[in-house]
């Protein structure tokens, strides 16, 4: 995973590091669920 959060944002928030794993879990499951619909609809 690349954090691109600014060194400042990641020592104010201890828990930076679990909360972008979530979003990044989260953002690749919507991107799985657009992929299915289009290669559905496309039949």
């Amino acid at each position: 995973m690349i954090v691109t959060a600014p060194a400042s944002l990641k020592s104010a928030f201890c828990c930076y590091d679990v909360m972008a794993e979530e979003i990044e879990v989260v953002v690749q499951r919507i991107w799985w669920d657009i992929a299915v619909k289009r290669m559905r609809a496309g039949r």
